[in-house]
Order: structure tokens, then sequence, then C-alpha cells
């Protein structure tokens, strides 16, 4: 930076639609452009921590033996260590896992289980992990998993990740580098691996050890009853957990559960078994309880981390086009904030879900959702997802561009990709909040997905499949491929305006849209050009202050200053604050984005202690609404550092830079193009205060 003005960050996103209007997403997270990715004589990057686990197991007995193997065979390498879990359902197989886990997660710098059943909702918890170490903060980086298999190679740390459930074994290969200090574990109900894993049979429980267990938790010593009950159920331990949550909570003896089960197995068999223990447990909550709904809600979630203070928020109705039959149990379900409680106090009661001490998610295993849907026939089934998806629907922000909204999606993530149907506005809301939050991969991939079911339910002209089309557009140019994204973006244009009119909003956005891609195919005159043109249709049909045009001023002064006008850019930014103060908040992400590109346009104009000066006034802002060690409040920090340093105080740039590099490194990452410019940044100033100290 050696007397030049680098101005960071400040890219301006306009790549999704809500009812046919535009979305303006300003992205001033950090980007540096020209510089080496390692600097000669760095040190190794500093420790980082992720830990995601599903909650631990509470009854976990017999399996000592099973843990130490699994810990003895874990030994230290360079190359990844795979062992496979492998039993039938209800063995435990994820109880073992999760408890060796939580066991020895000290020894590890990664600890991170993920959900495997279902290969497209890999792609938003890769993206939750990559999130975590910090590699999503440069925009139109290469694939996230690929990004996240290298961060695995470098680590210097071991790292552990659980693959729970995984009935495709490319899923293993996808997450799994050649190479770094590993430990994977990995459950499943296939026996059969390719390659170095270690598999390992998850056996029933030892029938001694089975029948202490009952007989600690039942009200009576009956120990042939006990063993004739172990019998029946296989000696699955999760079977064995549930007959015993029944004797606990309700003070039955053993023989009178063992004759209720004994009822309901018209055959027996060890599945069989297995399903009907839960099904005596769910008798006990009646047919007609808040309990027995709130069950079947549960039952079609994903089963983890599932948000029920989310889906049931305090005093809220129930959602409309519900089915009536469904929509009466949930009414009794929300009669008031305690009955969602006492729902799930019986839940828990009875070992029918789980739930952690440290958030408000409950989890569910899959054979208990099986057993409570299997009680259903197929139109009551299709009626309770229905509601469900309904429920998720209305818990999805309806602003994904919003920081604030980010954490509520990540928990809803893994729902909305099981349960609400594709075509979905709420599915395409999902996608745009992964995007936006940096995982443009999983983004394009789901928006993708939408595309196609919008084409085949609505038919590929309608415009819930142009919006559709619209979003996969937006999402492949933030993958880094710009030029692909301009393409479709003609081409869309030409069908909205042949179908829908040339002045129809969404035929606008897609101008709007592919003004920017032009602009991002290294073409800033011609996006320049573009925006004024539009600019003039959006005052005449919108308004001037209509959100939409003020989101293509926005992009109008943003592609000025990139064609080298920053004097232009400059005073049009300057005009456009006041309103956007006006209209949409002084703390909105846009009015805080137009601030943020004004204060560079007035320093790249050459005003380096008014740009100084203005992110001097932002930074506190941005720090109490995004937070101090969010990427945007970051960079702010940044820049404000660097005009200091133009503006003659080099060592207060200096001091600056040296108190900042440290927060990024932890938050950002060490090899972050950012963090790496900020230390060229503090050699650069601290070579410039010493020779104004010179005499």
């Amino acid at each position: 930076m050696d007397g030049e003005s680098t101005e960071v960050g400040n890219d301006l996103k306009v790549s999704a639609k809500d009812s046919g209007h535009a979305i303006g997403v300003f992205n001033y997270r950090p980007l540096v452009a020209e510089l080496d990715h390692a600097i000669a004589g760095s040190s190794a990057p500093p420790n980082r921590r992720a830990v995601s686990l599903g909650p631990r197991p509470q009854h976990l007995v017999g399996r000592e033996d099973l843990l130490a193997q699994v810990a003895a065979a874990f030994t230290t390498s360079s190359v990844p260590q795979v062992q496979v879990l492998c039993g039938l359902g209800g063995v435990g197989k994820t109880s073992v896992a999760v408890e060796y886990a939580y066991q020895y997660a000290d020894s590890y710098g990664i600890v991170w289980q993920f959900n495997a059943e279902h290969a497209e909702s890999l792609d938003g918890q890769i993206g939750e992990l990559a999130a975590h170490l910090g590699l999503l903060d440069t925009p139109g980086a290469g694939d996230v998993a690929g990004s996240l298999r290298s961060y695995l190679i470098n680590a210097d740390r071991p790292w552990l990740l659980v693959l729970d459930n995984v009935v495709d074994a490319e899923v293993v290969q996808r997450l799994i580098p050649a190479a770094g200090p590993g430990h994977v574990l990995v459950t499943s109900q296939r026996t059969t691996w390719t390659g170095h894993a270690r598999v390992r049979d998850v056996p029933i429980l030892n029938r001694d050890v089975a029948i202490d267990y009952v007989l600690s938790s039942a009200h009576g010593g009956d120990a042939d009853a006990a063993g004739r009950l172990v019998d029946a159920l296989g000696g699955l331990p999760l079977a064995v957990d549930q007959a015993a949550a029944y004797l606990r909570v309700t003070g039955r003896p053993i023989q009178f559960y063992l004759d209720k089960l004994s009822a309901l197995l018209k055959r027996p068999g060890r599945g069989k078994a297995v399903t009907e223990t839960w099904n005596a447990a769910i008798g006990q909550l009646g047919t007609d309880s808040a309990a027995l709904s709130l069950l079947r809600v549960l039952a079609c979630c994903a089963p983890d981390a599932i948000p029920v203070r989310l889906l049931f928020p305090d005093n809220a109705p129930v959602p409309k086009n519900v089915r009536p039959a469904v929509a009466k149990r949930l009414a009794a379900l929300v009669v008031d904030e305690f009955t969602v409680d006492e729902a799930l106090i019986a839940l828990r009661e009875f070992s029918l879900i789980t739930s952690p001490t440290d958030d408000d998610t409950v989890s569910i295993h899959r054979l208990v959702q099986a057993a409570t849907l299997e009680a259903l026939n197929e139109g009551e089934r299709a009626e309770w997802r229905q509601a469900t998806s309904r429920l998720i629907e209305r818990a999805t922000p309806k602003a994904p561009e919003l920081p604030s909204t980010w954490p509520i999606l990540a928990v809803l993530l893994a729902h909305i990709e099981l349960v609400v149907p594709f075509e979905h506005a709420c599915y395409l809301a999902a996608a745009d909040g992964i995007g936006y939050k940096g995982n443009a991969h999983a983004a394009l991939a789901m928006a993708r997905r939408s595309h196609r079911a919008r084409e085949l339910v609505y038919g590929p002209d309608s415009e819930e499949a142009l919006d559709a089309r619209h979003r996969v557009a937006a999402w492949t140019g933030e993958t880094g491929n710009a030029t692909a994204a301009r393409d479709q973006i003609v081409d869309l244009l030409l069908i909205e305006e042949r179908i829908l009119g040339p002045e129809h909003p969404s035929t606008l956005t897609t101008r709007h849209d592919l003004a920017y891609w032009t602009g991002r195919v290294e073409n800033a005159d011609s996006a320049r050009d573009q925006f004024t043109e539009l600019l003039s249709i959006y005052e005449r049909v919108l308004g001037p202050e209509h959100p939409n045009t003020l989101t293509t001023r926005r992009n109008l002064a943003h592609w000025t200053d990139k064609a080298g006008d920053a004097a232009g850019a400059r005073d049009q930014f300057a005009a456009l604050l006041p309103i956007c103060d006006r209209v949409l908040g002084p703390e909105h992400p846009h009015t805080l984005a137009t601030r943020h590109k004004l204060a560079g346009c007035v320093g790249n104009a050459g005003d380096a202690a008014g740009a100084r000066d203005l992110y001097a006034a932002l930074l506190p802002i941005q720090q109490r609404v995004i937070g101090p060690e969010h990427p945007d409040a970051l960079t702010t920090r940044y820049n404000f550092a660097h005009w200091t340093g133009m503006a003659g105080d080099a060592a207060g740039a200096r001091d600056q830079f040296a108190a900042l590099l440290p927060i990024c490194e932890r938050v950002l990452g060490w090899d972050n193009l950012t963090v790496v410019a900020e230390r060229k940044a503090i050699a650069y100033w601290t070579k410039k205060a010493a020779s104004v100290d010179e005499p």
C-alpha cells in the first residue's frame, strides 16, 4: 500500500427477488485485491475451536468396553482415521459415537456432528462449520466443502467428525480430506465399506447389564420378569431405555409392562419389539393429549435440534391453511404458553425426546418418529406433514439478507430442507439466507432444486419458476462465475419481457441484475450506463423513494466509483444518504452500507481526513447494531485505520492495525486475505512512523 489508497470491500449484491421486488444487499466484507496468500516467515495459524454435538446420552450403560476400543484405535496420524459403528436401528450407534465425542472433546480442536442421512442437507451443515472456522468471509470463494477439506488438512490440532446415520458412502468421501490429523466416527446400518475404514459392530446389550438397568428403574424387584422383558426387546438399548422410562414414570410393575407389550406384539421380532416399546409409551400420552399432538409435529421434522419455541411462539395462533382435523389438535396445543411446556415435560418423562441443557431445541430418535407416524394412516400423515411445513414456514424469517436472521435460519435449515416443498417461497428464503451468510454454493444448489420443482408445479414460464431461475443466476455469480450469471440473466430478461412486459417489477429487477453482473464481468462503464437508464424508469414507474429505486441509486453510485469517478460517486452517495435515513431508518443495513461506501469514496476522491472521520462515526453504530466482531464492523475498523494513516497519522494507523489483527485472526481466520493485508499494513505503517520519528 506504499503511497496508494486501498479501499476495501463495498461490493454490492443485488441477487434476489421478493414478490417481484429487488432486494439490494451490500456485502462490504473485507476484500483486498492483488495480495499474496502468505507472508514469508509467518507463524502457523492459531488454534480455532468449533464444537457442535447433539444431546449427551443420559443413560448409557454397558458400552464401556466399546468406548475404550474406539478410543484405543484412534492414534496420532497425518492421515484421517475412520471407524464405522454398524448395527440395527435402535442398537445405540449414535449414542456411542456422541458419548465418545463428549468424553474426548478436549483432545480435539474441532468436534462436529453431521446428520448425514440426507445428502441434500449437507451443504448447509458444511457451511455452518465453515462459518465457525472463518472460511465464508470471502464471497466468491471456491467450493465450501473443498475449502473445509483444505482447512482440515492443514489443521494444527486433531479434529473429530461424527457422520451420523450414513446411507450413501459418497457422503464420507465428500467430507473427509486425503490428509490431516483427523478422526472420523461414522454410524450406519451398512456393513460393507471400502478403503481403510475400521468397521465395528455395535452389539445388543449384555443381558445381565440390561436386566440390572430395568430393575434399577422399576418399583419392584422381579428379576425373572425383567429378564423376560429384556429378551422380548431383543436387548436393544433404545428399547430397554424406553421400557425403563415407562416403568420409572408410571410406577407400574415389570410384569404389567411385559403383558402390555406382549399384547401389542402380533409377530415376534426385534424391529417390531422396538416399535411397540414406544407405542406403549405413546399410548400413555392419551389419544387427545397436547403431548401427542406435539410428538406428531416432531415426528415430521428432522430428528435433531428441533426449535420448538420457534415453531410454537407464545400466544401464536394455528397457521392458516392447516387441515381442519389437525388445526383443531394444534389449537389445543397452543391454548397458552404453558401447554407446550407441559407437553414437553410429558415427552421427556417417557424418554420420547431428549434435549441439551444449554439451548431450546429437542431431539427425537428416528425410530420414535417412525413409530409415531406408523400409527397414522397415509392421509393423516400427509396432513401432519403439511401442518408442520406451515409451522416451519411461519418461523422462517422474511428478510434473509439481515444478519440478525441468520442464526434462526441456521436452526431451521435442516427442517426446511426435509419438510418444506422445494417450490415454496420459504425454501428460497432459506437458500438466500445461506448465500448471504457466505455459502453461495449451498444457496445455488437449493435454488436449482426450487427452480426444477417450480417448473413442474407451476410451469416453466410461470412467475414462480422465473423467480427461482433468477435466484439460480444470482447465486451462480456469487460462486465466482459472473460471466455465466450475466448470460443467464440475459436469457431470463428476454423471456420476462415477452411474458410479463418490459416494465413489470420482475422484468425491471432482472434488468437491474443484468447491469450489476455486467459490472462484475469487469465492464464498470457499461454497468454505470445501464443503471443510469434503469433509474429513470424506476423513478417514473415506482417513484423516487421506492426501495427498488433507492437500490438502483446505490448501484449507480457504486459503479460510478468503479468506473473511476470517485468524486461523482461521493456526491451521489451523499445525496442518497439522508433519503435512506428517512425512508429506511438510520440503522438499516442499506443505510449503513451507504454510509460505508460514502466514506470510501470521500477518501478515494482525495479527502483522507474526511474518510477517517466518516468511518469513525460509522463504527460505533455498526458495533451496536451487528456486534463488534461482525466482519462488516471489522471492515470498517480496517478502513478507519487505513485512512488514519493516509491522513498523516502513521503511528495511529500502526497501533489501530496492531489492535485489530488478533481479533481478525480469531474471527476471520489466520490466512484470510484481509488478515494478510493487516500484517502488511502493520509493517508498512511501522516503517512510515519510524521515518517520521527520525531526526
